[in-house]
């Protein structure tokens, strides 16, 4: 599995990643102290890679080119 943390301008802090037992990616963040799955096999929304970069995008999260051209091309980092 790889873990990533990164923030967005807001400063909100958010946790993405590829999980390779499930074989999906994941995005989560943290809100009043409890943890939100925005992106992955815990939330609503399916842990493919259109699907984190769509949340990505929207949530403005500063995430280094690399991470995003692997996402992109669907393979894990």
């Amino acid at each position: 599995m790889s873990r990533y943390s990164a923030t967005n301008p807001k400063g909100e802090r958010f946790v993405y990643g590829f999980d390779v037992p499930l074989q999906e990616y994941f995005l989560q963040t943290t809100r009043d102290g409890e943890w939100l799955e925005l992106v992955g096999c815990l939330s609503l929304v399916p842990g493919g890679n259109s699907n984190l970069l769509e949340a990505l995008e929207r949530h403005e999260v500063d995430v280094p080119e690399e991470h995003l051209r692997a996402i992109f091309l669907d393979l894990p980092f």
